[in-house]
């Protein structure tokens, strides 16, 4: 009995004696895997590390080049600065064009249309500003219906569009042509000014204290064909004698054919501007 007892303790010490090795060979395992797993995370942190250095040693290099400083934001916060106190480019093609337009219109006097194209924008602009139409200096129906419903839609948002401290750098013919009837002349004009646009007293968009460079075309027209513009309803300008009021079928006449009066400088007066677009 004493000697089954004791085979029966013995098999057991060894059985206790297996599984703790087993357990402690498992251990190891879970202790090695574990190892494997962390140094292969910190590998993979490391690489990460390196090729985040990489890529912003790759940012500061393109960032130096671009904007001289190794700072991206601060980089493109100075390039904004720049780019608002560089005035834009406008198509000069005044010499091009001037010598035709002088050919079909003796008495065009470049210098007087270009001062009027610098008028009618910051008229245009400044009515804006003031959600007034009646500021704009000049202009057929075409640009002043437009204007309106520019201030309409801005009513309707509660919006009020800011143009202020404005200031043109250079304004040049760009194109000329004549077609339908129609002679049209654009001009290009660079104009910096700080435009905002506030809701409520809040500032939408745009900003206060940042210049804005921007580009726009000029329209300006001169009804050729009055049986054409007749024809196809177009009364975007009144054609008549200065002096008695009479229509004037002919632009190219020097005297009216009901009074006789000289119309030598009509040519000036015939022009009218039809429309005001910014150039993005």
């Amino acid at each position: 009995m004493f000697e089954t007892a004791g085979k029966l303790m013995g098999g057991m010490i060894t059985l206790g004696t297996g599984f703790s090795i087993f357990v402690m060979i498992m251990m190891a395992i879970i202790f090695v895997v574990f190892i494997i797993l962390f140094v292969t995370v910190i590998r993979k942190i490391m690489l990460i590390s390196r090729k985040a250095k990489q890529v912003t040693n790759s940012v500061k290099e393109v960032s130096q080049a671009v904007y001289g400083t190794d700072d991206i934001v601060e980089g493109f916060k100075r390039q904004q600065f720049e780019q608002s106190l560089t005035p834009r480019s406008v198509s000069n093609m005044s010499g091009v064009y001037l010598p035709k337009i002088q050919k079909d219109f003796p008495e065009f006097h470049y210098d007087e249309m270009r001062e009027r194209a610098k008028n009618v924008l910051t008229s245009y602009l400044f009515s804006i500003d003031e959600s007034d139409p009646s500021k704009l200096s000049e202009g057929n129906d075409e640009l002043k219906n437009a204007l309106i419903m520019h201030l309409q839609l801005l009513n309707d948002r509660h919006y009020e569009e800011h143009y202020e401290r404005m200031k043109i750098h250079k304004c040049e013919i760009s194109d000329y042509v004549k077609k339908d009837g129609r002679c049209t002349i654009t001009f290009q004009a660079a104009i910096q000014y700080y435009y905002y646009i506030t809701q409520g007293g809040d500032i939408k968009t745009g900003r206060k204290d940042q210049l804005k460079q921007s580009k726009y075309e000029l329209e300006l027209i001169y009804i050729q064909d009055r049986d054409f513009i007749k024809e196809t309803g177009n009364s975007a300008l009144g054609i008549t004698c200065p002096n008695c009021a009479a229509p004037i079928s002919n632009l190219g006449a020097k005297h009216c054919i009901y009074c006789g009066s000289p119309i030598v400088e009509f040519n000036i007066h015939a022009w009218s501007f039809s429309s005001v677009k910014e150039i993005k």
